[in-house]
């Protein structure tokens, strides 16, 4: 290795890292910025993975979760939601590197990070002394009564404040159950936002970007809308196991049909010209509102019938 290349390699490591634990420090410390940090996470990530190479690629997240486990006093669930990102943006780098298409860089970012977490949910398990179930209650019950200690100081009734403090319960029974639902749609999701933020970045700093296609133009595969019916089949049985099952599968799958939905929606956009302020405007609206939601799950669902931008035929293709 040349002076000059070992230079450039002990720069893009730093500055990997510096990166990764400033996005880190601020989840952690900034209430707004937390947010953001949490979502951004991987793509430094994925950077330096496909700029250093495996080897060197994979010891910036690895320095960078030695320095937030230091920095944090020690291991906690919270900090391995952490490394959960961090294994994230790796995973995507080496399908990456291997051209994977669209829905298998999903499945394996989905599958790896879902086994790396029961991994380590039974090693912390075990190192606690105490049942998953159980381990997995006392943390929703930990951040459930930080959440009812923050919203009672804030500045509403006290009526909506005993209506919370009422549902805890509820909320805590409900959120234990749904667990295996609520962590895939979160890995599909960070990994969606990942691939959509890390496109212009790529552009911008000369990497490859995989031959995904038009984004735009993307249809779940026709199989899933069975497994949707199957689910739902399952919430209609008297039999509370199989009714966690259909719940938790279709948790997962309308997850992907709402990213079909945005797919169509930008399609639309694209067509129209519609102004990149007023998209985002509205993108933002239909992640968060959860009438919007259920819309754009809806109206992607609903497009395996009737191939709203009518693939495969004339006229299909968006004038942008």
């Amino acid at each position: 290795m040349t002076p000059l290349h070992y230079r450039d390699t002990v720069r893009n490591l730093v500055f990997g890292i510096g990166v990764i634990l400033a996005l880190y420090i601020g989840a952690t410390t900034l209430p707004v910025f937390g947010l953001i940090g949490v979502f951004v996470l991987p793509l430094p990530v994925l950077v330096y993975r496909l700029k250093l190479g495996r080897t060197k690629g994979a010891a910036v997240p690895a320095v960078s979760f030695v320095v937030m486990t230091m920095l944090s006093g020690g291991g906690s669930l919270d900090l391995f939601l952490f490394l959960a990102l961090l294994m994230l943006g790796f995973v995507l780098g080496e399908s990456f590197e291997r051209n994977y298409s669209l829905e298998k860089t999903m499945a394996i970012a989905c599958g790896s990070l879902t086994l790396a977490g029961l991994i380590v949910l039974l090693f912390y398990s075990h190192m606690a002394g105490v049942g998953i179930p159980d381990l997995v209650s006392s943390y929703v019950s930990k951040n459930l009564a930080l959440s009812q200690a923050a919203f009672n100081k804030m500045n509403v009734t006290e009526e909506t404040k005993q209506a919370l403090s009422s549902s805890i319960e509820l909320i805590k029974y409900m959120a234990v159950r749904l667990l295996p639902g609520i962590t895939v749609s979160g890995i599909l999701f960070m990994a969606w936002v990942t691939l959509l933020l890390a496109r212009p970045v790529f552009h911008r700093i000369g990497l490859p970007y995989p031959a995904f296609g038009q984004l735009i133009r993307w249809r779940a595969p026709e199989i899933l809308v069975w497994g949707v019916i199957g689910c739902g089949a399952f919430l209609l049985v008297p039999v509370n196991g199989l009714k966690l099952i259909g719940i938790n599968g279709l948790m997962i799958l309308l997850q992907v049909y709402f990213f079909q939905g945005i797919a169509i929606i930008s399609y639309f956009f694209e067509k129209k010209r519609i102004p990149v302020i007023v998209r985002w405007c509205l993108y933002i609206l239909m992640t968060l509102q959860l009438f919007f939601v259920i819309l754009v799950i809806g109206l992607g669902l609903f497009d395996t019938w009737l191939n709203l931008r009518k693939l495969g035929t004339e006229g299909g293709e968006p004038s942008a």
